[in-house]
Order: C-alpha cells, then structure tokens, then sequence
C-alpha cells in the first residue's frame, strides 16, 4: 500500500507539472492543462505501478524487459502505424504499453477529445488496476530467506 500512495504522491505533481512546463515554459498551444495533466498523472501511475509489479515478482533482472521496450518501442511510437511494416506495427507496436500514452496525448491535443473514457483511459486504468493487483499478489511470494530456512515448505 506504500508503493501505491507513494506512485500517487509521485504522479500528480508530475502529470500537472508536465503538463504546466510544456504551456509556460516550452510554449506549446496545450488545449486543456487540466485535461492533459490528469491524462499524465494516470499515465505516471499506471506505469510505476506496472513496474513496481513486474520488479516485485522478478527482482532486478526485471529491469531488462523495461529497457528494451524502450530500446525497440521509443523510435515506433512518433510513427503513425501506416508508416510500420507488418512485423513492427503487429509484434512490437501492439505490444507497447507506451503507445497508450501517445495514443491518449495526439488525442488530446490534435482530436479535441477530453480525459472521458476513451481508448486510452480506458486501458492505462487496466494496466494500473491489473498491476496493482499483482502487486498485491506479490506480499505472498515466498522469500529467498524463507526459502533457505525451509520454512512454510511442506516436506
């Protein structure tokens, strides 16, 4: 339950801070902050938490599957799916929980559509659900000092 409060502490200020850099700062023709920084805030949250699970089951070694989502993910999602032959756009782009973010902010900025349950609310809220789930799933995972002792185990 600390990880959860301390993703939530973490994504609001990052969600509207983003979004609050990109209009003051950098000038961009942002159409709703409050929209968008909700949409962000969701976002942040929705991948610390699929990450906090994915390390909570796998340790460290987890790390390796992140960074190459970003390695082969980053450069497909400025694309537009048209531009991707068969094997990026049905393989790794569909697979890319990043997309959901993307696809949620060219919505947002270029569509006019608002933070309402569209596609990718909708699925950003499954990935933080479910991961939180598995979070919680997590607490009942053995140790390895658990492990070594023999404890719990039936013999």
């Amino acid at each position: 339950m600390s990880q959860l409060a301390l993703g939530i502490l973490v994504a609001l200020p990052v969600g509207f801070g983003l979004s609050w850099l990109a209009d003051a700062m950098l000038q961009l023709d942002v159409p709703d902050i409050a929209d968008v920084g909700w949409f962000l805030s969701l976002s942040v949250l929705s991948f610390f938490l699929m990450i906090s699970a994915v390390l909570s089951w796998t340790g460290i070694r987890g790390i390796v599957l992140f960074v190459l989502l970003l390695f082969f993910g980053t450069p497909l999602l400025a694309l537009p799916e048209e531009f991707m032959n068969g094997f990026y756009r049905d393989w790794i782009h569909s697979w890319l929980p990043m997309r959901f973010l993307v696809d949620g902010l060219r919505e947002l900025f270029f569509f006019g559509g608002g933070i309402s349950w569209n596609g990718a609310t909708v699925a950003l809220s499954g990935i933080a659900v479910v991961s939180l789930v598995v979070l919680l799933l997590s607490i009942y995972k053995p140790s390895a000092a658990t492990k070594k002792q023999g404890v719990g185990v039936s013999r």
